[in-house]
């Protein structure tokens, strides 16, 4: 079921909703709200391996972020862009900043998709 605005508004809003999850996380110290499919790859360059090297499957993505928490300052979130399938949701140009301790800023792009 579609809200009067249409099936775009919903699933702008359903992406809308994973990635407000995802900041979220990552501020409260808790991304297992997010709704990770188990087979989720998942690059970052703070990962051990960097960027090049994918974390395979939710519990790994879990137990990474477990071991980040701590160095996270703050998040702030800039902006939110949509495809116009309204099938992926990115930030903009930066589109989140995170404090890291100690003194450091990483600002990160991300996309999130959903079929």
């Amino acid at each position: 079921m579609t809200s009067a605005a249409g099936p775009t508004s919903d699933r702008n809003a359903k992406l809308r909703a994973i990635a407000d999850a995802y900041f979220s996380g990552l501020r409260n110290g808790d991304v297992s709200p997010v709704p990770y499919d188990e087979n989720v790859l998942f690059r970052t360059p703070l990962a051990p391996g960097g960027s090049e090297v994918a974390l395979r499957g939710r519990a790994a993505l879990l137990d990474f972020f477990a071991g980040i928490y701590a160095a996270l300052e703050e998040v702030n979130v800039i902006d939110y862009y949509f495809n116009a399938a309204s099938t992926s949701i990115a930030g903009g140009t930066p589109p989140a900043e995170i404090a890291l301790r100690p003194a450091l800023s990483v600002y990160c792009s991300g996309r999130a998709t959903s079929a």
